[in-house]
């Protein structure tokens, strides 16, 4: 809690709060009483004379107390029995007249005032008023001006006077003739031409007068005879207007003149009153420009520091800061370098007053508080708190300086509002207005509600509800129940008429803001001083501060207003403005009367663009509709266009107009066309042929037409072309490319080719007689005609033929791509194959067609199936898989002609090695064909594969490949019919009924036990015993065919193992190529059969012997396993020892 020093009886009577003196008191209240010591020396220097120079700085900021230290040391003189004579000139004040002169006759009137000079007499009066009377020399010079306009008039006349003169002697001389045009024209020309600027220029200024040019007030009524009168005013006898120069030059007394005058002043002083004369020129820093303070600078360096003058000191108050500001603006350290030279030359000394510590402005502003209110006032607990607000608030608006004047005005403007409000208001916000109204006033609203004014003293007023409401009252002066309303209403209510958002950015910031929004809200909404999209805009930039259902209802009230107003088409009716965007997205429902709204507003706007009276609306009702569907779109709003706009028409051209915009979208906006207005359109426009930007690309009318309307079939459009294809000629170029192009364009995709094109005539007429080049747009229709019609209509014409054999280059893909509506691809693929002559051409747009599609394809498919080699070979050859990749996409009509019953026949044999390739199912064509032939192979009866195995057919074929491919399965290949057929074969192989068969297929299908086993075992059994019955010897092929199934299937093998041995082993021993493929590898089974009998042993001793002494090491290794795993091997040794013994004997 602060306490205040008390304060005398006198003050105690006085009707508190007073203001504060602001003169300087020639006392140093501060506690360092620095002042007073700077006084002290000041006076020391002065009467001791103790500077040659009697220049004295005086350094200190503005208010630190330079003025109240100047008050001590007069104070200090005033003492003294013959003082000096203070004299202050304040350089600001004579800042207009800062001249020599004007020195001289303010120090010259005080001292005659005071009589303070000696011999007064008419000198120093002679010479007050002859510095008081200014000499001046002034020149004036007048130009008249002249309007323009009488200029051109007196030369029209004084030409036409010359050139008639002048002509007329020039006839009558005989010259000229005067019958020539030429001379009357140079007789009238010319001043003619000069009076019509003149009439110009006089209308131009007869327009442009106003009352204020002519000396009226401006609302005065000027009729067009008065302004012609002042526009003639030289008729009327008034002056001719002109400009005035005038120039003055006032006498200055010159330095020696001055130095003289300032002598005399001094020479007089009364000694016997005074010791002499302190000049103080004051508020030097203060002056406006550079060259004030250098010309005044100049002047005292001059008349004091140069010149002595023993009576008289001079003292400058200054303050280095500032002055060093007007020596180098553009860089301050060197300012402060130029200022402290100046200052260094010109003063003897300098003296620096500081500002007052902290301490010290505390205790001089209690002090200055308790003089201001007196110290009755502070007894009150709540004015103490006061008290510390007020000191507080000083303290931060200036942290880094205080001054003693600062103090004081700031006291005083504290105490002129108190009074004023009489303590209705508490102090601390007078005192808060006092510092910051400077920031408030520029714009108060703003400012208030967003409290940005308090900058560092916010924290004191953090939790201060009662703010805005003081201080609004302060700056409009009002009561404080009318502070809120006039600062909120009439602002809420100015920002709703001007949509001004910037300025409610702030204003809602106000405590009290949403109060009075929702008053004018109220009373604004329905009435048509405000406008309804204002409050909306208003509205949606509060939505941040507004309860959601509040906001909601606010928004039901705008909705009700904006639906009466588009009912009754008196507002909002015609456009699709900001308000309906709105309504759709702040409305809680847009669904509900935002959509209602949206309604009748597409209804009134369709009524406002109907074309005449035909109820037809133009293409300015789609864009409308348009904004609002990309509005719709873009906000997410779910509310699509076509449910809430009507049906319309419009007439051929406007819809052209609509769809080049909307394009497929137009089916969206419910806008129709009748078919006999579009087809009126079409044939009244060049067919549709106008090209236009589509996707980034260009595309005819047209197609776009065709494309937005599928279910038009524009026949009577159509019907017209037919005709007039029928009618044309081959000369009539122009008109025979529009009727191919729109023929082809009317032609649907799905629907190619053409059912009606140019007669084979007229197109080879056209082509030889008008030869087409490239550049006309019909040039590969053309061409694609007359290929469609080599299939039987040759045309060899040596150009069209050039082309066809690739000697003259064409454009490979535009012709590609329209090929397709004159002749089928499936067509073009035939032309390659069957026809008579081979065409490169032809060939290169069959492949182009194949890689890349243009649209819906014809191709018989049972055709390319039976044609798959010649396709091949002719026409794809090292390309094919492009083709069968083609191909895959008539999937769907692959069945239409080939079923199971006719695969075979029906697919060319070559398809089958195809299936062969690597990855061979990634083409369709390829497993459709696979699938229906194992499908076929399913059913099959014994007699069916019968066939098949006896007759080597192409379903022969078919079916190894399949099998090759791993497509034949195991309950095909393991089916009763399927090895009964194998069983009837393998006999007639043994018969020799069959000669050429396939004995790696069948001896695969052993090995891989694809077979039945059970069956196998049979099957082999009955072979063996078919095999040892023969009434023939069996070959060798015979046995290495039926090996696999012998070993090992055959149970017969070992049970009639003596004659195995004998038929089959002991043939198979003595065969090289037997034993190589028959023994070596089954050496354990030929030995369990070798071991099951010994009735042939020493014939297959004999046999094996032969094995055991052939070169080929395999005969010999596997030889030897068997002779030692058998009794072949003791026979052998028996042998050996008997023949030993032989030889021994013969020996």
């Amino acid at each position: 809690m602060l306490k205040y020093n008390l304060v005398s009886t006198h003050q105690a009577k006085m009707k508190y709060p007073i203001f504060l003196k602001t003169s300087p008191e020639g006392e140093d209240l501060f506690k360092g009483k620095s002042q007073e010591k700077i006084a002290g020396i000041i006076e020391e220097v002065i009467e001791n004379q103790s500077f040659e120079n009697h220049v004295i700085g005086l350094e200190g900021q503005w208010g630190s107390g330079k003025s109240n230290t100047i008050d001590i040391l007069k104070r200090k003189f005033d003492t003294k029995e013959k003082p000096y004579h203070f004299f202050t000139y304040d350089t600001w004040g004579h800042q207009e007249d800062l001249t020599r002169r004007s020195f001289l006759e303010e120090i010259l009137h005080e001292l005659l005032s005071k009589k303070l000079l000696v011999n007064v007499d008419k000198k120093w009066e002679n010479l007050e008023a002859q510095l008081l009377a200014k000499k001046s020399t002034k020149h004036t010079s007048k130009f008249p001006q002249i309007k323009r306009f009488w200029v051109l008039f007196t030369t029209s006349f004084l030409l036409f006077t010359i050139l008639s003169t002048v002509i007329d002697d020039l006839v009558q001389a005989s010259y000229i003739s005067s019958s020539s045009f030429w001379i009357f024209l140079l007789k009238y020309l010319p001043p003619a031409i000069f009076l019509f600027f003149a009439f110009r220029d006089f209308w131009i200024e007869f327009r442009q007068m106003k009352p204020e040019d002519v000396g009226f007030d401006k609302n005065y009524d000027l009729s067009g005879w008065e302004k012609i009168g002042f526009l003639t005013f030289w008729f009327s006898g008034k002056d001719v207007t002109s400009r005035e120069v005038e120039n003055i030059i006032e006498e200055e007394p010159s330095v020696k003149k001055f130095k003289e005058y300032f002598q005399q002043i001094v020479g007089d002083l009364d000694t016997s009153k005074i010791s002499g004369l302190v000049l103080i020129f004051d508020n030097m820093d203060r002056l406006s420009s550079f060259e004030k303070v250098m010309s005044l600078w100049s002047s005292i360096h001059t008349f004091f520091a140069e010149c002595k003058y023993s009576k008289v000191w001079v003292l400058i108050p200054y303050d280095r800061t500032h002055l060093a500001n007007f020596f180098d603006r553009q860089s301050p350290e060197k300012g402060r370098l130029i200022a402290h030279e100046f200052i260094s030359k010109t003063f003897s000394t300098s003296f620096r007053i500081s500002p007052p510590v902290i301490s010290d402005w505390k205790g001089f502003f209690r002090e200055k508080m308790s003089i201001a209110f007196g110290k009755d006032f502070f007894k009150n607990k709540k004015v103490v708190d006061e008290a510390y607000f007020i000191e507080t608030i000083f303290d931060y608006s200036y942290p880094k300086s205080v001054n003693p004047r600062q103090i004081i005005s700031y006291i005083n403007s504290i105490v002129g509002l108190y009074k004023q409000w009489n303590n209705s208001i508490p102090i601390r916000y007078l005192a808060l207005f006092t510092i910051k109204k400077h920031k408030i006033l520029d714009s108060p609203i703003e400012t208030i509600s967003n409290r940005s004014y308090l900058g560092n003293l916010s924290g004191l007023f953090l939790e201060d509800n009662k703010l805005e409401q003081y201080m609004s009252a302060l700056v409009f002066n009002v009561n404080l129940e009318k502070a809120n309303e006039v600062l909120l209403k009439p602002e809420i209510e100015q920002i709703m008429v001007n949509a001004n958002l910037d300025g409610l950015t702030e204003i809602k910031k106000h405590p009290q803001f949403l109060s009075y929004f929702d008053m004018v809200i109220k009373e604004r909404v329905n009435s048509d001083s405000i406008i309804l999209e204002n409050i909306s805009n208003v509205l949606v930039s509060c939505k941040d501060i507004l309860n959601t259902s509040v906001y909601h209802n606010y928004w039901r009230r705008i909705n009700n207003e904006l639906d009466i107003k588009i009912t009754n088409r008196k507002q909002y009716h015609e456009e699709f403005s900001n308000i309906h965007k709105l309504s759709l997205t702040e409305s809680k429902f847009p669904n509900g009367k935002p959509k209602t709204i949206l309604k009748q507003l597409i209804e009134s706007c369709k009524k406002s663009v109907y074309q005449d009276d035909s109820k037809k609306v133009t293409s300015d009702y789609y864009t409308f509709l348009s904004s609002i569907q990309e509005f719709l779109q873009n906000e997410k709003i779910e509310i699509g266009i076509t449910e809430i706009v009507p049906y319309c028409t419009a007439d051929g051209n406007n819809y052209v107009k609509i769809i080049e915009e909307a394009r497929e979208n137009i089916a969206e906006y419910k806008i129709l066309v009748t078919e006999k207005d579009i087809c009126n359109y079409l044939i009244e426009n060049d067919y549709g042929l106008t090209e236009v930007e589509k996707d980034s690309s260009q595309r005819y009318l047209l197609e776009i037409i065709l494309e937005v309307n599928k279910a038009s079939k524009l026949s009577m459009f159509k019907k017209h072309i037919e005709t007039e294809l029928d009618k044309v000629t081959y000369d009539q170029s122009e008109a025979l490319g529009n009727l191919i192009i729109a023929n082809r364009i009317l032609m649907s995709d799905d629907k190619k080719p053409l059912k009606k094109k140019l007669s084979f005539e007229t197109a080879r007429g056209h082509f030889i007689n008008e030869e087409p080049d490239e550049e006309a747009e019909y040039f590969y229709d053309l061409i694609a005609t007359l290929i469609a019609y080599q299939t039987n209509k040759k045309y060899e014409g040596e150009e069209f033929i050039e082309i066809l054999q690739k000697e003259r280059e064409i454009d490979l893909i535009r012709l590609s791509s329209i090929i397709e509506y004159y002749i089928s691809y499936g067509d073009l693929l035939k032309m390659c194959i069957h026809g008579d002559d081979y065409y490169e051409l032809i060939a290169d747009v069959a492949k182009h067609i194949t890689n890349k599609s243009y649209g819906t394809s014809r191709l018989l498919a049972s055709w390319v199936f039976k044609n798959w080699d010649d396709i091949q070979s002719t026409i794809f050859d090292g390309e094919f898989e492009n083709f069968m990749r083609r191909f895959d996409r008539w999937e769907k009509h692959f069945s239409d002609d080939i079923n199971v019953d006719n695969v075979v026949d029906s697919v060319d044999l070559a398809l089958f090695t195809e299936i062969d390739i690597k990855e061979q199912q990634q083409y369709k064509s390829l497993k459709f064909v696979c699938d229906l032939t194992v499908k076929r192979f399913e059913n099959f009866s014994t007699t069916e594969w019968a066939s098949i195995f006896d007759k080597k057919n192409k379903e022969e074929k078919f079916f190894k490949h399949l099998y090759v491919k791993g497509k034949i399965s195991n309950r095909i290949l393991k089916s009763s019919d399927f090895n009964t057929a194998y069983e009837n074969h393998m006999y007639k192989i043994i018969s020799g009924e069959v000669e050429n068969y396939d004995s790696s297929f069948w001896k695969e299908l052993v090995i891989k036990e694809r077979l039945n086993v059970n069956s196998l075992k049979r099957i082999f059994n009955v072979i063996l015993d078919k095999l040892l019955h023969f009434d023939h010897s069996i070959k060798i092929k015979e046995l290495l065919f039926f090996k696999e199934g012998l070993l090992n299937y055959c149970s017969n093998f070992w049970k009639y193992s003596s004659e195995v041995q004998r038929q089959i082993l002991i043939p198979l021993l003595k065969n090289k190529k037997g034993f190589e493929n028959f023994i070596i590898g089954n050496e354990d089974k030929i030995i369990r059969v070798f071991k099951a009998s010994d009735e042939y042993i020493h014939d297959i001793k004999e046999a094996m012997k032969e094995n055991l002494d052939t070169d080929i090491e395999a005969h010999n290794n596997s030889a030897k396993y068997i002779i030692n795993n058998t009794k072949i091997g003791n026979l052998i040794k028996s042998d050996k020892k008997k023949e030993s013994n032989e030889d021994d004997n013969e020996k």
